[in-house]
């Protein structure tokens, strides 16, 4: 009984909490429709897939209810990483070109594509075929013919590897790191390199990347360098110190191989519920975080917009 009342619950009280200037998450908790431990039963069947526009990325969405991230981005009416909605917004102008390496189901996609316009371009490698396909149809639903999806994941070389999921009620838990026998098997994937892909983007463009392929970062960026090289490059990265270890690197590979192609490192600290901004990195977080590094020149021409100036410590 339990299980079948908390959806007419939660879309009872969905006015209420995409009104809370805060805190959407604990609500959803409260109300029981966030948690992964929660059976995704009660969320299958005539209503499990819906639509809605988000205002904060300038979107619309199609959800599946039987994904907790989803569901609780239908109810909040935001998508709960804040943090780097937040900071892409900034260093994006229009004309930029984004490139979105594990766009899961494209959120951090359309809000590029919104941000950079008719004139820019965004790039999204996504390896789980029925997400790829879901980017294409959102960007068909938004009218934003400056999507390019492609069906790959990226790493340092050509393969083919075995793509797993810990956690099925997530999408965003599908990796290629090796897994425990009990993970399921998503598919069979092919790997390649992101330069071999995007070489046709211009000399003279600014670039800004994200990266968040649970523990394969590292081989990622090893597969960047023709674009690391560029002058006008930021670079917004997740980085598990325990997952890389699986990989055989460390953090401190990552930050190494940005420092030596010209990349500074920020760290991403909140200054409100809602708002963030950066400064220099002294000391290297040894937990999960996300790593921003930006060239000096992409740096420069992002400070002539005052309103990010004012979130930068330096």
């Amino acid at each position: 009984m339990a299980k079948t009342i908390v959806p007419y619950i939660c879309e009872l009280c969905k006015p209420l909490v995409r009104q809370l200037p805060f805190g959407h998450g604990i609500a959803m908790k409260l109300l029981g429709g966030q948690t992964y431990l929660s059976d995704d039963r009660a969320w299958q069947g005539e209503q499990q897939y819906r639509t809605f526009y988000d205002r904060t990325i300038q979107a619309s969405v199609w959800i599946d209810m039987a994904d907790f991230t989803r569901r609780d981005h239908y109810f909040t009416g935001r998508y709960y990483d804040k943090q780097n909605q937040f900071i892409l917004k900034q260093l994006l102008n229009p004309s930029d070109v984004f490139v979105d390496i594990g766009a899961n189901f494209g959120i951090h996609t359309l809000l590029a594509a919104r941000r950079v316009g008719s004139e820019g371009q965004v790039y999204a490698f996504e390896p789980q075929k029925r997400l790829a396909d879901l980017i294409r149809a959102q960007a068909v639903l938004n009218d934003m013919s400056n999507v390019i999806v492609h069906n790959l994941a990226v790493g340092d070389e050509q393969a083919e590897l075995s793509l797993r999921n810990p956690l099925l009620a997530h999408t965003g838990t599908a990796t290629l790191r090796a897994m425990a026998e009990d993970a399921i098997e998503v598919g069979r994937v092919q790997v390649v390199r992101a330069d071999d892909v995007l070489s046709d983007i211009s000399a003279t463009a600014r670039i800004v990347i994200k990266i968040d392929v649970e523990g394969f970062e590292f081989k990622a960026l090893k597969g960047l360098q023709n674009l690391l090289s560029r002058e006008k490059v930021a670079v917004l990265v997740e980085i598990t110190s325990g997952w890389l270890t699986e990989m055989g690197v460390s953090v401190s590979d990552i930050y190494q191989m940005m420092e030596a192609v010209g990349f500074e490192a920020y760290t991403i600290c909140k200054t409100s519920p809602n708002t963030f901004g950066i400064k220099r990195t002294i000391e290297i977080p040894g937990y999960q975080h996300d790593g921003l590094f930006i060239k000096p020149e992409f740096l420069r021409s992002t400070l002539d917009r005052p309103a990010y100036a004012n979130s930068i410590n330096l």
